[in-house]
């Protein structure tokens, strides 16, 4: 497993200073933009593993439409975009393309002396840089070059089955490989850090209190919940009920008074 990364111990000079004080000439216009670019990314990245999360933590066991083929088909999209995203800003071996680790190489040729290129190299060595790269690498060769790339069917058919939880184990590394791209870009972040999701998916946004703070893909996943009849099902079918609840398992009626109580509901 990949290392964590601890917190910086760098000489805070380096992330303090100006960006003409770092770099030589005007490369920090370049620098700039470069970083901007790998940034987009990040924001995609994290955007998808939220939704990712959200998705595979509904009880769909509960609650749930007449199919779920949307859901499916959403949550095999975003796996397969976070894939390639990883790809596309840390493993992409061509020439022509914009990576992390090439800017990093970039970032060592152009910072103004030694001093604070020994800083940087500090704190690429705090995160384990290289260490989480080989990590990232081998997450990834199984899961694109096996699966997204390459259509390897007759080799192994059954990597190529639709199936829910076959999805969620592929995907069970990913948040840990979104915290190790996170830290990548942190580190070339000189100047302050940047937020890395879209709109409230971070949960830092404050409303006005008459104002639905949840995210979109809350709101559409609770919708679902409101409005299966297994919610009121109490009070609506208490015929019913009693003979539908030994079916349930504890963590099951717990997770449905969860709901409850979110609709205003109380506990059975």
């Amino acid at each position: 497993m990949p290392q964590s990364a601890s917190k910086s111990q760098t000489n805070e000079s380096l992330y303090s200073l100006r960006l003409e004080q770092i770099f030589n000439n005007k490369w920090h216009e370049e620098y700039e933009r470069f970083l901007d670019a790998l940034w987009r990314q990040v924001i995609y990245l994290n955007s998808n593993v939220f939704i990712i999360k959200r998705i595979t933590s509904h009880p769909w066991n509960l609650f749930t439409l007449k199919d779920n083929h949307f859901w499916l088909l959403t949550f095999y999209s975003m796996f397969d975009s976070s894939v390639m995203i990883v790809n596309r800003i840390c493993l992409d071996a061509a020439r022509d393309v914009l990576t992390i680790p090439k800017l990093k190489t970039e970032i060592l040729k152009q910072i103004k002396g030694s001093r604070l290129a020994a800083d940087f190299r500090k704190r690429l060595k705090e995160i384990s840089f290289e260490r989480n790269m080989k990590f990232a690498k081998s997450w990834l060769k199984e899961r694109r070059d096996k699966r997204i790339a390459h259509f390897q069917y007759l080799n192994s058919p059954e990597k190529w089955a639709v199936d829910y939880q076959q999805l969620v184990r592929l995907a069970e590394d990913l948040p840990k490989i979104c915290e190790i791209i996170n830290s990548f870009f942190d580190a070339l972040c000189f100047g302050g850090g940047r937020r890395k999701v879209l709109g409230d998916y971070g949960g830092d946004i404050i409303y006005p209190e008459d104002m639905d703070s949840r995210a979109d893909i809350t709101i559409l996943l609770d919708w679902i919940a409101e409005h299966d009849p297994l919610l009121r099902m109490p009070e609506e079918q208490p015929k019913g009920w009693p003979y539908y609840r030994e079916n349930l398992s504890a963590d099951d009626l717990k997770t449905l008074n969860e709901y409850r109580k979110k609709f205003r509901l109380p506990e059975v």
